[in-house]
């Protein structure tokens, strides 16, 4: 099928068979974001995820970017605690190997009005979660303090947040217009994820890495955009990822081995 009709055609699966998980995998990150936009428009707000590939391949300079690991929390969030319908990934992602702690959807960190916080301990817990201070909240990662007053923003977040402290008592929760700082409309309760995967798996006793495919429930349904055998692409990408390991023992590093990073061709076709 060409264009959006993979799209449509899942959609339709998807409300035909209410009870799987449909995982839409796509040959690289452009055709990933096209069936993401296309099922986003197709299907109920909130079913659809897209869980992107790293930016780089092992042993390559990572470039840490904010917005890709962000989307990986927040697809895994929602895939464990069931919520999604719909995960658009890439063959190279569904590869990868991450720590990804068991309990990322128990480390949602959540903060309503009349709640009790020290908020020293409630700082300590956004710089677990992968947040960094600020003199002014500019973007989404940020959180700054002012008084009795915390302003962050988190990832998925539509605007940032002020959390308005009267001693440890929460005693409001407003968004605010990032351009103005200006308070805006006032809500009740805001939940807040970890930026990162890194930052969750060290709030964690368990480091283990699980590729996605070790996560997934048994019976999804996994739906192929690529023209090109998936096993060739694992194969072509597991290629590239022994070059560059060996590249890096010849200059003298000590990398870890590529199964410990990224599941082989045979074990992520098992899988």
């Amino acid at each position: 099928l060409t264009g959006s009709a993979p799209s449509l055609r899942t959609a339709a699966l998807t409300d035909a068979l209410p009870g799987r998980l449909w995982v839409v995998a796509a040959p690289d990150p452009a055709a990933a974001g096209a069936a993401e936009a296309d099922l986003q428009s197709l299907l109920a707000e909130g079913q659809v995820r897209l869980y992107p590939q790293r930016e780089a391949l092992p042993y390559e300079a990572d470039a840490h970017h904010l917005e890709v690991s962000g989307l990986r929390v927040e697809a895994l969030e929602a895939l464990l605690s069931g919520r999604v319908r719909v995960l658009v990934t890439t063959a190279r992602a569904l590869q990868e190997r991450a720590e990804i702690p068991s309990g990322l959807a128990e480390l949602r960190l959540s903060i309503s009005v009349g709640d009790t916080f020290r908020l020293q301990e409630l700082t300590e817990r956004l710089d677990e979660l992968g947040f960094e201070r600020a003199s002014l909240v500019e973007g989404v990662g940020d959180y700054a303090i002012r008084g009795g007053i915390l302003d962050f923003f988190s990832f998925g977040a539509p605007e940032p947040v002020r959390v308005e402290f009267w001693g440890d008592e929460v005693v409001s929760i407003r968004h605010f217009d990032i351009l103005d700082q200006r308070s805006t409309d006032e809500v009740q309760r805001v939940d807040i994820l970890p930026v990162d995967l890194r930052a969750a798996s060290a709030a964690e006793d368990e480091r283990v890495r699980r590729s996605l495919l070790d996560v997934l429930p048994p019976d999804s349904v996994l739906i192929e955009l690529a023209a090109d055998d998936l096993e060739a692409e694992l194969r072509r990408t597991w290629s590239q990822v022994e070059h560059l390991y060996a590249a890096e023992r010849r200059r003298g590093g000590r990398p870890e081995a590529p199964d410990t990073v990224f599941l082989t061709p045979d074990r992520a076709m098992q899988a």
